[in-house]
């Protein structure tokens, strides 16, 4: 296979180290507490997924804000719900990967499970 690098290529993620994640980030989950699959990508779950989206399947989604969250979740039925992580102290890292806020987070589901803060039921 014959890979070419374009000069000047602009990358589709930055790639950041939890510690420089500010703050807290909301992730929906099917209940409270959350389970370790709620905290596993779609690659260790073995939900099918576009190749195109492989590299943001293989970490989970969060949001910068819980609202912007909760509209997600109504739109596109995810999780009953919310977890709050605070991710500050971990080994993960994480990218900016959509609008709104969106980001992709990797790291293990145990030690995300860890850093989960509060988990509320989404109404």
């Amino acid at each position: 296979m014959n890979v070419v690098v374009r000069e000047n290529a602009t990358p589709l993620y930055l790639v950041y180290a939890a510690s420089a994640l500010e703050g807290v980030v909301y992730r929906a989950v099917s209940g409270c507490p959350p389970a370790l699959d709620d905290l596993r990508s779609y690659v260790e779950l073995g939900v099918p997924h576009a190749s195109r989206q492989r590299f943001r399947a293989t970490g989970i989604s969060v949001f910068r804000d819980r609202g912007t969250l909760r509209r997600r979740m109504a739109r596109f039925g995810l999780g009953t719900a919310v977890a709050t992580l605070d991710l500050a102290r971990t080994e993960a890292v994480w990218a900016e990967s959509g609008s709104s806020g969106h980001i992709t987070v990797w790291a293990p589901a145990e030690a995300l499970l860890e850093r989960v803060v509060q988990c509320e039921d989404h109404e």
